[in-house]
């Protein structure tokens, strides 16, 4: 779990660039919009025409789902998980700004997308990175790529 919060992570800090059209009008919803603390509630894989395949629910280890804070132009992202001598955080905080409909890091300047955002509600794109450790499936003495069809990774967050 915490190797998949720390890629809803980096997803925030902006590695999955992508183009932006230059809407300034929706910066400053999205702005107030964005503000106060968001829980991770999962993960949707998307295929190439933007048609969900699979989809993973955020996993709680018994010390609380992670979780996004906008406060002011600071983003704090908190990872909760459990180790030998019980449950921990983690705390990483970066300033961002908001163009249009993309996040971007003050410190490094890559961005991402924010697909959705309502009151409830708020959807950022994030990065396809497979697991290294992960086996290739074989079926039939042939090697199948789990990660073949996933063409898109959007984190979703509630508000909390």
């Amino acid at each position: 779990m915490r190797k998949l919060f720390l890629v809803a992570v980096v997803a925030v800090l902006g590695l999955a660039s992508v183009g932006c059209s230059s809407d300034d009008n929706s910066s400053s919803n999205f702005d107030t919009a964005i503000q106060g603390v968001w829980k991770e509630s999962r993960t949707l894989y998307l295929d190439k025409n933007d048609k969900v395949i699979d989809e993973d629910e955020a996993y709680d280890e018994g010390c609380g789902l992670n979780e996004l804070e906008f406060k002011g132009k600071d983003l704090i992202s908190r990872s909760f998980f459990m180790d030998e001598t019980g449950c921990d955080k983690e705390e990483l905080k970066i300033t961002y700004s908001i163009k249009g409909n993309m996040l971007y890091s003050n410190e490094t300047k890559e961005s991402t997308e924010i697909i959705e955002l309502t009151a409830t509600k708020l959807v950022i794109v994030g990065e396809i990175i497979t697991d290294e450790d992960m086996p290739i499936i074989g079926t039939f003495g042939k090697e199948v790529d789990p990660y073949e069809n996933i063409k898109k990774v959007y984190f979703e967050y509630v508000r909390k």
